[in-house]
Parts: structure tokens; sequence; C-alpha cells
């Protein structure tokens, strides 16, 4: 295994593929999902049905989704997945009938309520064993990805996929890890497209800003979901404004799209003006499809660019992002899905 892959591995707090066993002569596996359950699957799988759109990214760019006999509407990425029949919208609003009559070896869902125990007891009750991820940040992604090469038997696949992402993610750690407090900005995150929902301490959105060397200005709030109030933001004063922009399944974003949200969501609300990242034309927009799977290492890639463009400038994350379309998806780059709002 490449050394910087490893190293990542053993910086996790799991590393599942690592010390999975193989048994019954390599017809099943067992592997540690990112719920911390070892779990006995199929060595490897025919048909499965996916609920989380990181894992149907991995899944393709592995050359698997011929397995994938089902999916949720939110698995859209690649747009070549949508020939696979949808079970429904997310996976914690799904029809377990529809699932089990695509007599699947493997269901993937989602961490957390966002897969509900009773849904996937029912699937389990039935003889079909469940892995839960959702790899909303680095530190998850990587366990995620070795661990379907594993059960897939794309072991090699998957370490080059995982060494590709590990590359980006350790150029940014090296440029931001000499930085002063003080000359970290401070930032807050508009998350799903609401101005008073931000990420709290154990948000996947604050681990991204922190490691691209910015500071969350909600870093203390607690869990990973906060709610703020407009008073609040105008006292923080945040350098830097992120703003997570949710769009509809298979909408390309615009530039159009990025303005309207902007006047209409942001400038519209009364005192933002003055803020200090308003003025200075520190608002950032990016599309929420960018905020899992391994097209996250653009995010970051892109986080790190507007917190520090000087320490980025050579650093195109948009050319990285084109690149990940091509190689691991087959599809040109369209749309515009990173955005800055230039000073008014």
């Amino acid at each position: 295994m490449d050394k910087r892959y490893a190293l990542v591995l053993a910086l996790i707090v799991f590393v599942p593929s690592i010390s999975s066993t193989v048994l019954g002569a390599e017809r099943t596996v067992t592997v540690t999902d990112e719920a911390g359950r070892a779990v006995e699957v199929p060595h490897p799988p025919e048909r499965i049905v996916c609920l989380v759109p990181a894992a149907a990214e991995v899944i393709y760019a592995l050359d698997e989704s011929h397995r994938m006999v089902g999916r949720t509407d939110d698995c859209d990425m690649p747009p070549a997945l949508l020939e696979k029949p949808s079970v429904g919208t997310a996976s914690n609003r799904v029809n377990v009938e529809l699932i089990l009559d695509l007599n699947p070896d493997l269901v993937i869902g989602r961490t957390g309520a966002l897969f509900p125990e009773e849904i996937e007891e029912q699937i389990e009750i039935n003889g079909v064993p469940v892995l839960r991820y959702r790899a909303l940040q680095l530190s998850t992604l990587f366990p995620m990805i070795a661990d379907l090469g594993l059960i897939l038997k794309k072991e090699d696949e998957a370490e080059e996929l995982g060494d590709y992402v590990y590359d980006y993610y350790e150029t940014i750690r090296e440029r931001v890890k000499p930085l002063a407090e003080e000359d970290k900005p401070r930032v807050y995150f508009m998350s799903m497209g609401h101005i008073d929902w931000t990420g709290g301490a154990d948000s996947a959105g604050s681990e991204r800003i922190t490691e691209a060397g910015g500071v969350n200005v909600a870093e203390d709030l607690p869990g990973s979901l906060a709610y703020v109030s407009r008073e609040w933001i105008l006292e923080e004063d945040p350098d830097v404004i992120l703003y997570s922009r949710v769009s509809s399944s298979g909408d390309i974003p615009t530039v159009e799209d990025y303005e309207k949200t902007v006047e209409e969501k942001i400038l519209s609300e009364p005192g933002f003006s003055d803020l200090a990242s308003v003025r200075t034309g520190r608002i950032y927009l990016f599309d929420i499809s960018m905020a899992s799977g391994f097209t996250e290492i653009v995010t970051y890639l892109q986080f790190a660019q507007w917190f520090h463009p000087q320490l980025f400038a050579d650093v195109d994350p948009e050319a990285v992002h084109r690149e990940i379309f091509e190689k691991y998806f087959d599809m040109e780059l369209e749309g515009t899905w990173a955005y800055q709002r230039q000073m008014i």
C-alpha cells in the first residue's frame, strides 16, 4: 500500500479495511463500517442497493456500478446512475418492499437518523446485511473507499483512488500547518441554503473550514448543526461567508443562480451590507453536491484557495473537478460549482 494512503488511514479513528478478515474461502468478508459495526457481507456482492451518494460515486469510480441494482434519488452522480431503479428519494425515505423486490445481497445506508433503525431491521430480518456510511468529511471518506475496494475485490483501484484524493489533501495540510491563528480568516458557514443554520463543533463543515486554514466562528457551539440569530452573525462579523447552495437533482448550477442567491438570501438581510465579508467581497458559494464523496476534495481545495489565495495560487480546483469528472465519472464538467461574489 502507498505510504501516503497508509498514513492517512493511521491518522483517522477507525481503519476498517486493513483489519478485515476473509471468511468461508473468500465467499464473505467482514468490515467495520462508519458506524463502528463489524458486518459480514458477500465477497463480492452481486446485487447492491445503494442509499448513500458518496458510496455510489466510489462504486462507479471502481467500475463496479453494474452491481448496483437500486439507488435513492440523491445517488445521482454520475448521471449514468439515474438509469438504476429508484427505491426512494433519500435513505430515510425509502420503500423497503421495493428494496427487497430487487433481491439485494447488500444494502448500503447512511449513518445515524438519516437511515432509521426500523428500516434497517426490516431489511436485515430478510437476511440482507446492511453497511452504514455517509463520508461527509475526508476522515470518513478514506476508510469507506478502502472498505468498498475490499468488498468489491478492487483493492488496487481503491488504493489508487485514495492516493489521488490524499495527494491534494496532504498539500493543503502541509501549507496551512505553519499558519498562526491570527493569519486564519474567521468564517461563517451558512448550511444547506439557510442563513441561520450553521456547522457547530461536531460538524463536517467545521472540520473542512479548520483543515483548509480557517476558523469557524461557530466552533464553540455544541453539536453538528446550530441555530443562530441574525444579531449573532452581525456581532461575529466574519471575514468570510460560505454558503452551500442546495440544487435539485440533476440541476447544473449557473452564475445566475449564485447571483440570485446572494441578492435574495444574503444582501437582503438587514445589516448584512455592513459585514466585513460583504464589504470586501469575500462571499463564497458552492453547490451542496460537492460536500460528500471524493469530489469533496474539490471543496477542500476551493476553501483553502478562498481563505489563502497567495498560498494556493498554483492550485486550480476547477481543473481538479474537471479531471475527476473525466477520469472517474466518464463525463464532462459543466456549469459553475463554486462562485465568488465580487466586491460591491
